[in-house]
């Protein structure tokens, strides 16, 4: 809206190639194969800004294989790409003072040197735990916003490869503020820490700091439910 421009957003999964940023291909009863092939995010931003500024998110660039990361490069200095679109070769252009190109990223693999030679990285820092504390209060009891601001807390500080996010935290807390009777750390596992070795780290972490404020009668070390 601040730039009155043209938004295109594209939610980049596991395995997104370079198919699924040309191409886009929907149902269609008028083709013999059922699928009708029509472009994808990357050409129509590019098409759409040969007439007005455009902005195209692709959102965590980072999921997508690294051959992706070619694809960008002409995209991002000569603002083209190429199509086989009905078995022809069609070049879609775009306007270089019309669009806008943002990639995100949660590092969950390292970019192309030639790839970030064309970008402007901005690193956003993690939230502090006061204001995630702050946030998490007003929805949610005092004693779970804690559970969750500590949990949050230790995810930032075992430096996961992924911490928790906001939207993680609210998710476990739902499920805590209905009651279960799960183990906080295979909840934890469930929403919060996702990978082997993230948890590897989470754990050391927790079990190597000093207990939140109390801990339980539990000598259990593959328990860290101890620790909160």
């Amino acid at each position: 809206k601040w730039l009155n421009a043209e938004y295109v957003f594209f939610q980049c999964t596991y395995g997104t190639d370079e198919d699924a940023l040309l191409y886009k291909y929907i149902p269609s009863e008028q083709t013999k194969s059922g699928i009708k092939i029509t472009l994808g995010p990357i050409p129509r931003a590019l098409m759409m800004s040969q007439k007005r500024k455009v902005v195209l998110v692709l959102d965590e660039f980072d999921k997508t294989r690294p051959s992706a990361d070619a694809l960008l490069l002409d995209v991002l200095q000569n603002f083209r790409v190429s199509l086989y679109l009905n078995d022809d070769e069609t070049v879609v252009m775009g306007n270089s003072s019309n669009l806008i190109v943002f990639l995100t990223s949660n590092d969950m693999r390292e970019f192309s040197e030639q790839l970030l030679r064309r970008l402007v990285t901005i690193t956003l820092k993690p939230l502090s735990p006061t204001i995630v504390y702050e946030m998490l209060k007003k929805q949610f009891k005092e004693n779970i916003a804690l559970l969750l601001t500590q949990i949050y807390d230790d995810t930032i500080k075992a430096g996961l490869r992924k911490p928790a996010t906001i939207q993680e935290l609210i998710q476990l807390g739902e499920l805590l503020e209905n009651g279960v009777d799960t183990p906080l750390q295979d909840l934890i596992k469930m929403f919060i820490v996702k990978y082997d070795d993230d948890w590897a780290k989470f754990t050391q972490y927790v079990q190597s700091r000093k207990p939140y404020n109390f801990t339980v009668q539990n000598n259990d070390d593959n328990n860290i439910a101890q620790y909160y």
